[in-house]
C-alpha cells in the first residue's frame, strides 16, 4: 500500500466553493495569505491547517490523501 498527498486538492476546492484569498484567510483565522497561496500551487498542508479547512469547508481529509493511486473519496 502507498499512500500520497493529493497536491491539487485544495485548488479543486477553491474553484468548487468559489473561494477567494480573503474569505479563506477569514475562515482559517489567518492573515498571511502566505501559506494559502502556497497550498493553491500544491504545497503540503500542515495537518492543523488541514483539520482547519476540513472543518471550515464541511469535507473529509481523506478527500486530499491517494492510496494506490486511487482517491480515498471522491469529490463529486
Amino acid at each position: 500500500m502507498k499512500y500520497q498527498f493529493n497536491k491539487n486538492r485544495f485548488l479543486e476546492l477553491c474553484n468548487e466553493k468559489n473561494l477567494n484569498l480573503n474569505n479563506i484567510k477569514k475562515a482559517l483565522g489567518m492573515s498571511n495569505p502566505k501559506a494559502i497561496i502556497s497550498w493553491r500551487e500544491g504545497g503540503d498542508i500542515r495537518s492543523e491547517h488541514l483539520m482547519r479547512i476540513c472543518n471550515a469547508y464541511d469535507v473529509s481529509p481523506a478527500e486530499f490523501f491517494f492510496k494506490d493511486g486511487q482517491l480515498l473519496v471522491t469529490t463529486t
